[in-house]
């Protein structure tokens, strides 16, 4: 079984838009694998290579490369940001929940 397909049938519906997706990430990828192809480059850095290519093929691979990474980190804070909501929604149910207890043990006494 794939791993999209696996995140797929085994998410919670509500929560699907909350988690990372991989198939944009994958797409992505799969646009610079090709670039790479027929383009060589010797790595994937952040520092301006020292690369051979022509300047509008060094380009095409760096602007695929930074969409990468900015649709990573979007994903990142889409992520962080619903763990943050359903943290803050956990503990303000305890919160409820304590003080209930707290009541109900004061009174029994």
């Amino acid at each position: 079984m794939k791993f999209g397909h696996h995140i797929a049938t085994h998410s919670i519906p509500a929560w699907r838009p909350y988690y990372v997706s991989y198939k944009r990430l994958k797409q992505i990828l799969k646009r610079l694998e090709k670039v790479s192809a027929s383009h060589p480059v010797q790595t994937l850095t952040a520092t301006p290579s020292t690369s051979t290519q022509a300047p509008e093929q060094e380009w095409t691979h760096r602007t695929i490369q930074d969409e990468f990474f900015k649709t990573l980190e979007e994903e990142v804070d889409k992520v962080e940001w619903f763990y943050l909501h359903k943290l803050d929604e956990c503990q303000r149910m305890l919160e409820g929940l304590l003080v209930g207890w707290f009541w109900t043990v004061s009174v029994a006494h």
